[in-house]
């Protein structure tokens, strides 16, 4: 499988996680639909069916950068 638009995220406290490919939900007439804070609403493409495997697949991702980029979690650049 090849997913497109993956994320590297680095979160609080250093944390590194996978943001999934989403997409501004739009209406009929092709214009971001916003929420009641005003901002943009994301749909999802992507979602996994637990926690588990989300995490499972994050780690897996994080794994195969570092194979890929060794210094990808030191902060290097990919």
């Amino acid at each position: 499988m090849i997913v497109h638009g993956l994320k590297s995220m680095l979160g609080p406290r250093g944390t590194h996680w996978i943001g999934m490919p989403d997409s501004k939900r739009r209406d009929r007439d092709a214009n971001v639909v916003l929420g009641d804070d005003g901002k943009a609403i994301w749909d999802p493409i992507i979602e996994f069916s637990s926690r588990e495997r989300r995490e499972r697949f994050t780690e897996a991702v994080l794994a195969a950068l570092c194979v890929q980029h060794p210094a990808f979690l030191d902060g290097g650049k990919l």
